[in-house]
């Protein structure tokens, strides 16, 4: 079987130009019958999703899948709060921003990424809402399942990695509330987690941190070259991260309720079961979190 030519006269075979330079590798797996073929090209940023194209045209039985520099990666988007300080009468997820819910950009964003597969994580009131009005309304091939969320977010994580494919190297974690997710901020977050094995995005804070006793009295002013804001996506090994959140629901019934409410993302998780580093990347101080309708006006602006 042969691969189809690489584009714009880019050679195959295996070698890996750096992102720095404008490019970016991945692996086509190809299965027909008993045969199967990889096939790895190196494109420029702008041809990425023309190869995604290009290899959807082919028939359905012999592209399994395209593969970052041959790691399969799958996106696990969360879907499952109540947005309680919307004050909206629908979960926020679903609010319409310039005529599209919100959860559909991140799953767009992943749409078009070089992100293998991804699981859509939400409410069991709203699976069959999000297959019908939004999956296959908008087209979403990659969206692999939608599966129920649970009580807490890592319960929703928890629930997004056993729904992972078996071969998914790379996991990338990301809050859909955060719909100003950009190509960058996904390419970047693959290339760190492939080098480092951890990481999730964020941005330097600007205001001066402090920290205060019960009494509202400041204690400590941290030195704010060293403090950065958590943003998603948070990306990591899969099959260790699902490791530490096996870890986590063993734990989970000897936890007091303060100990519980310390689980504030899966940097969390990963730092106490895994104990390795998570690197840094830097996001975009417009990749806000919506929380209340004024944040819902600030998107608007950015999202097209």
């Amino acid at each position: 079987m042969r691969c189809p030519p690489p584009l714009n006269g880019s050679v195959g075979g295996g070698q890996q130009t750096s992102l720095r330079r404008g490019t970016i590798s991945f692996s086509v797996i190809k299965r027909r019958g008993w045969m199967v073929e990889i096939c790895t090209y190196s494109i420029s940023r702008a041809d990425a999703n023309l190869a995604q194209a290009r290899h959807g045209v082919l028939e359905s039985d012999e592209v399994e899948s395209i593969m970052y520099k041959g790691k399969y990666f799958t996106a696990i988007v969360l879907a499952s709060g109540k947005g309680k300080r919307m004050h909206t009468e629908i979960a926020k997820q679903f609010i319409h921003i310039n005529g599209y819910p919100m959860v559909y950009y991140s799953l767009r964003a992943f749409e078009e990424s070089l992100v293998d597969s991804i699981i859509l994580v939400t409410s069991v009131d709203d699976i069959d809402y999000c297959e019908k009005e939004i999956v296959e309304k908008y087209g979403l091939t990659k969206v692999h399942a939608i599966v129920e969320g649970g009580v807490e977010r890592y319960h929703s994580t928890a629930a997004g990695l056993k729904a992972c494919k078996e071969e998914t190297d790379y996991v990338m974690i990301h809050d859909c509330a955060r719909p100003c997710l950009t190509p960058k901020i996904i390419s970047d977050s693959m290339e760190s987690v492939i080098s480092h094995g951890a990481c999730t995005v964020g941005v330097k804070v600007t205001d001066t941190i402090c920290q205060v006793n019960n009494d509202n009295v400041i204690v400590e002013v941290p030195n704010r070259n060293y403090l950065w804001s958590v943003q998603t996506p948070q990306s990591f090994i899969f099959k260790e991260i699902r490791k530490a959140h096996e870890m986590l629901a063993e734990t989970e019934p000897k936890m007091t309720i303060e100990d519980k409410a310390s689980i504030t993302d899966d940097v969390w998780v990963w730092k106490r079961f895994i104990g390795r580093d998570v690197r840094m990347v830097e996001g975009l101080y417009e990749n806000i979190k919506v929380t209340n309708p004024t944040d819902v006006a600030k998107v608007k602006k950015r999202l097209i």
